[in-house]
């Protein structure tokens, strides 16, 4: 008794190491399904994701589309501003999310999906890039109207 060595102590390591995957994993699931419950609670055009949004790390502005159907998506962070064409893909009147593409400097398409919530005051960006555990959606809050920097 007494002191915990070798074996038994590796046990417990293991232990604790297999609760904080499980745990991690379970967040992973928690944050998937805040974006699906947000995508199913309210209908959103192109025209409710229009305007200056912010989340823990960026700014984002994006204006309303122009009569050739598309748009600029503005990201602004502490390495600079990123402007990006987009366009619709998917959405519309009665959806619950709007699909968007967008063409960086690189000319190299990305896919984003968008979904609102809180009375139009909460943005949630499910940003394909992703990762390992596939894409993970970043929240933003409604600033304001200014469509750009």
């Amino acid at each position: 008794m007494g002191i915990y060595t070798g074996h038994k102590f590796g046990s417990l390591i293991s232990i604790a190491v297999i609760a904080a995957i499980t745990l991690s994993a379970c967040q992973k699931k928690e944050e998937k399904a805040k974006l699906e419950d947000v995508v199913a609670a309210e209908p959103v055009t192109v025209d409710g994701i229009v305007g200056h949004w912010k989340s823990d790390s960026q700014d984002m502005y994006i204006t309303a589309l122009d009569s050739s159907g598309s748009g600029t998506l503005t990201f602004t962070e502490v390495r600079g501003q990123f402007p990006f064409h987009y366009r619709v893909v998917s959405g519309g009147k009665g959806a619950r999310s709007v699909r968007i593409e967008t063409i960086g400097k690189d000319g190299q398409p990305d896919h984003e999906t968008f979904a609102v919530g809180n009375h139009g005051k909460t943005l949630f960006r499910d940003d394909e890039i992703g990762t390992v555990t596939g894409p993970i959606p970043i929240e933003y809050t409604y600033v304001d109207d200014k469509t750009s920097p």
